[in-house]
């Protein structure tokens, strides 16, 4: 068996273009791995009430409920809080990337500009979360 076989992705993200680039890079990555899509912090823990995906890719700034709001929500869940859930923003604003950590992401990546360097940096977080942690 594959070890992405199987494997799930909950992209939550409420820009269009930004969520098909993320999901067109996950499927370039394998053809395997089922994706969720989310488009709010509300909408995510929606999802999250009857799915439990094995890794979780997250916007900060969306409408309703923000990124921020959910991670805590996530991280302060004892069936989720182990579900890795990884922070992408266009922002590299210090109190953002602290905030996050603070209260749990397991990683916070700047989103990169233009589709082969988002594809390569889907393809690391891929590769770490899907394939080399245990959790």
């Amino acid at each position: 068996m594959r070890r992405d076989e199987g494997k799930t992705v909950l992209v939550a993200e409420d820009d269009d273009i930004d969520a098909i680039a993320i999901e067109k890079a996950i499927e370039l990555y394998s053809n395997n791995i089922k994706i969720i899509r989310a488009i709010d912090g509300e909408d995510t823990l929606n999802r999250l009430a009857s799915a439990t995906p094995d890794l979780v890719l997250m916007d900060i700034k969306m409408p309703r409920m923000d990124g921020r709001e959910a991670l805590v929500k996530i991280k302060s869940d004892i069936t989720l809080m182990r579900m890795p859930v990884v922070m992408m923003s266009t922002s590299d604003d210090e109190s953002d990337i602290n905030y996050c950590y603070q209260n749990n992401c397991n990683a916070y990546v700047v989103k990169p500009i233009g589709f082969d360097m988002s594809t390569a940096v889907v393809k690391s977080i891929l590769d770490f979360w899907l394939k080399t942690a245990v959790h």
